[in-house]
């Protein structure tokens, strides 16, 4: 078996869009037909999605985070530049509408031209290195008479699509639908297979469309395995996919009307800023198959999820739609509708996208990049990757011309370009080299600018400082004043120190000298009392002395006058020993109160005098405090206006600031 493609190193590219195309989603609806193989009609699951969940193509905004200080994007004449860099012309075509390229072993480039606007007058052609073309495989092949039956035979009606297989045999899908929706041809739809060894046709596979196809079939798209002789048409107006068993030569259509192979409703799209209108209509459209030929990938025109599915589950007729649908997995989102799919030897899926005119490539662990993109690249059709190590690709801009477009709106030449995967890696490294570089040129000045306002902070800083200095100068000037009427106090404080340290003085000895009173007339009284206590004793012993001779005289009946004049004279003793009692008692009185007097004068006086005791000391706290807040404020004026003119003179080469290491009191 031939080797039809060489191995292409790709690690990693990161985006190289050169201009992005800004797009809105519209709407579509489909129809289609019973699959033959389908038992019954049911509602469609939802297909799953992989375990790997790719990303959207990179997006060069997101690629790169641009600072407030990063330069310009690179303008229109720049973008054209590197585009024209990167793809190469290969060759231009003023009428033909291009669809598909294929590119053989040994580098042989074939592109078909579509019956869609208008009969092309070349349907396949070999391009050659001077951009000039040929009709392949012969020009009886390419001269049909625009009617259905033998001419449709043995010509191609609009070739669709075309690629070349291992074996080096280059496959031809013949849609048998001219201008893309005027309805299919008899013996028009149709597979070829040629013989590049020879340039003869191989074998023809017709496709029997009444029996095999819808009334809205429209082929766009193909991939055949060898292996199986089986082929893979997606039919874009059925929103189906055809199995054609080239063995038997029968088709059947398997899941029509699936959410899958449907357009999205609602769905349109933009390119080069007109709306591609029945585009959103579309069901199926690009396809391709995997390596070891077990799964086989696609994507709805009107859609912009990629999809696969088992070809085995394909294959098994036992499945009808409704199982067939459970065994659809989601692969991603794209993020734009796309053309023509190719997958390299890699397993890396290329893409033609028509919303953001790129071709995309989406890596096996899931990541979607940007391979090349630019404004020459309207409508991206197909795609072929040579063994030169180019990536070929058609430009069809089906956006601008019938039936997307009521007007056509082509001012320049459809074309066939390439791009090197190799200089494409190249220029991603210079790409990244360049953003690096910017990103560290941004840096750089981001840390000037940083660095400028630190200064104008510090001279902020600074002048506050000195602001802060200049107020701390005027409260040290105010706590001068202060401190001055504070010494004035404390002058005034220790005179009515004296004065009251002098009155508690005399005070203090007035009182004593009233104690002293005051105790020896209590002394007075005490032996008054004593005198009186002794006198009313004497009178007491008297009166009984006169009772008892009383008693005697009852008794011995003598003369009871002599004992009334006894008893008045004991009576009237004990009425003077009363007397002298009450006196004793008046002056004990008189003393008590002249000693609580003076006792309560002397506590009155060492009261006012304590209370000036301590208002002095308050006073004396208070000097002391001011002194101490003079002292630290003049300490901070000092080291403000030091810190002051070390900001300003924080450039002058040789300058050393001094710097205050004066300690701070703390008050408790």
């Amino acid at each position: 078996m031939k080797t039809r493609l060489k191995q292409i190193g790709w690690r990693g590219m990161t985006a190289m869009s050169l201009l992005a195309a800004a797009l809105t989603a519209g709407g579509c609806s489909s129809t289609g037909l019973q699959s033959p193989f389908a038992s019954q009609n049911t509602q469609p699951a939802q297909p799953k999605p992989l375990a790997e969940k790719p990303t959207s193509p990179a997006d060069p905004k997101q690629a790169y985070d641009r600072t407030a200080f990063a330069t310009t994007a690179a303008g229109p004449t720049d973008i054209q530049n590197r585009f024209e860099k990167l793809v190469v012309k290969v060759a231009s075509f003023t009428d033909a509408q291009p669809s598909g390229v294929a590119v053989s072993d040994n580098g042989r480039v074939f592109v078909s031209f579509p019956y869609w606007t208008k009969q092309p007058e070349v349907a396949l052609a070999e391009v050659f290195a001077d951009g000039t073309i040929r009709p392949f495989p012969t020009f009886a092949w390419n001269r049909w008479d625009g009617e259905a039956g033998p001419s449709a035979l043995n010509s191609l009606v609009s070739a669709e699509a075309i690629f070349v297989d291992e074996l080096n045999y280059l496959w031809v899908l013949d849609s048998g639908n001219p201008q893309a929706g005027d309805g299919i041809v008899t013996a028009g739809p149709k597979i070829v297979r040629i013989d590049l060894t020879d340039n003869t046709v191989a074998q023809v596979f017709y496709i029997d469309h009444k029996r095999q196809l819808g009334t809205n079939s429209f082929l766009s798209d193909f991939r055949v395995d060898l292996e199986k002789r089986v082929a893979y048409l997606a039919d874009a107006g059925s929103g189906a996919i055809i199995v054609y068993d080239l063995t038997q030569r029968w088709a059947a259509s398997r899941l029509l009307g699936d959410p899958s192979t449907a357009p999205v409703p609602g769905t349109e799209f933009t390119a080069d800023r007109t709306r591609a209108a029945g585009a959103g209509r579309l069901g199926v459209w690009g396809l391709t198959l995997s390596n070891d030929k077990q799964w086989l990938y696609y994507q709805p025109l009107g859609a912009r999820e990629l999809y696969r599915i088992s070809t085995q589950a394909l294959l098994d007729a036992n499945l009808g739609d409704a199982q067939l649908t459970h065994r659809v997995e989601l692969v991603g989102d794209l993020g734009t509708a796309i053309d023509g799919l190719w997958l390299d030897q890699d397993d890396r899926l290329y893409a033609a996208g028509l919303e953001n005119h790129a071709i995309i490539v989406r890596e096996p662990h899931g990541l979607v990049e940007t391979v090349v993109a630019g404004p020459q690249l309207k409508w991206p059709d197909s795609i072929a990757l040579g063994p030169d190590g180019y990536l070929y690709f058609t430009t069809s801009m089906r956006d601008l011309v019938s039936p997307y477009a009521t007007t056509s709106q082509r001012s320049e030449p459809y074309a066939l370009l390439r791009v090197s995967l190799d200089k494409v890696q190249q220029a991603a490294k210079a790409s990244r080299q360049a953003e690096e570089a910017r990103a560290r040129a941004n840096e750089a000045r981001f840390d000037a600018e940083r660095a400028r306002r630190e200064a104008e902070q510090s001279l902020r800083e600074a002048e506050a400082k000195r602001a802060a200095a200049e107020r701390a100068a005027q409260r040290v000037s105010q706590q001068s004043e202060n401190v001055y009427q504070a010494h004035q106090l404390r002058s005034q404080a220790s005179r009515s120190i004296a004065v009251v340290t002098q009155e508690h003085q005399q005070a203090v000895l007035t009182a004593q000298a009233s104690l002293q009173i005051a105790e020896a007339r209590t002394s007075a009284a005490r032996e008054a009392t004593q005198i009186a206590e002794r006198l009313m004793r004497l009178a007491q012993n008297r009166a009984e002395e006169a009772l008892a001779l009383r008693d005697k005289a009852v008794d011995a009946h003598i003369d009871v006058e002599l004992a009334k004049a006894e008893a008045q004279a004991a009576e009237r003793a004990l009425e003077e020993a009363r007397l002298v009692f009450r006196e004793s008692e008046s002056m004990l009185r008189e003393a008590e109160q002249s000693l609580a007097t003076q006792g309560v004068n002397a506590l009155k006086a060492w009261s006012v005098a304590e209370r000036a005791n301590k208002e002095a000391r308050l006073r004396n706290q208070e000097v002391l405090s001011a002194e101490a807040s003079a002292k630290l404020a003049r300490q901070i004026a000092e080291q403000a206006v030091q810190e002051a003119l070390a900001a300003e003179f924080a450039e002058v080469p040789g300058f050393t600031p001094r710097t205050s290491t004066a300690s701070v009191p703390v008050q408790d």
